[in-house]
């Protein structure tokens, strides 16, 4: 933990500290919080809650490709995208799959049939690859391929999602796993800025 010791700056100098410590850690993501707080008589009461990749003022390009490709994830996985749920046998079924816009759900439409993950039962997101060899029971006989994806949730439940092509399910598992990294780091339930125009 880093306590530092209080002083006054003015805004804009403040967002130039707060810039250049940004640009000092690099654009690597860390699953550690960072909590801010900030007293002052004569400054309004405030919360400051970093999401990894998120800020609006990186010169980074590769974060702001990072920002722009998590942004459009959100707003298609809130409108909702067709894939196919995977079952134990290999049995594929038609299902659309929507993110509520707060960030907490996903549902999965199959048919009439509509069931919801809480995002924070996800523990983590599994490749092809990873899937056969994981320690899960029925998931190491699951029939996977290199388009889908199986999402782990908590008590060893899963849920194997097939993607039109392997491209996707990479683009899928990244944009998962960085929702995943942002719930981490959330506090409060305070919805990340900037993900939903």
């Amino acid at each position: 933990m880093c306590l530092l010791q209080s002083s006054e700056h003015p805004l804009k100098e403040v967002m130039k500290i707060i810039g250049d410590a940004h640009e000092m850690l690099g654009a690597s993501v860390s699953k550690e919080a960072v909590y801010c707080r900030v007293e002052s008589p004569s400054c309004v009461d405030m919360q400051v809650v970093d999401l990894p990749g998120f800020r609006e003022f990186a010169m980074d390009d590769s974060q702001k490709a990072l920002q722009q490709s998590m942004r459009a994830f959100v707003r298609s996985m809130v409108q909702g995208v067709n894939l196919e749920m995977v079952l134990d046998d290999g049995t594929a079924l038609q299902t659309q799959c929507f993110l509520d816009k707060e960030l907490q759900k996903l549902l999965l439409h199959v048919g009439q049939d509509q069931h919801m993950i809480l995002i924070h039962h996800i523990e983590r997101v599994v490749a092809p690859e990873e899937a056969q060899s994981s320690g899960i029971g029925s998931l190491r006989r699951t029939v996977v391929d290199e388009a889908s994806a199986t999402l782990v949730m908590s008590g060893s439940l899963f849920v194997t999602l097939r993607l039109d092509n392997a491209l996707a399910r990479e683009y899928f598992e990244v944009c998962m796993r960085v929702l995943l990294a942002m719930r981490d780091s959330r506090r409060d339930g305070a919805q990340p800025e900037g993900l939903i125009q």
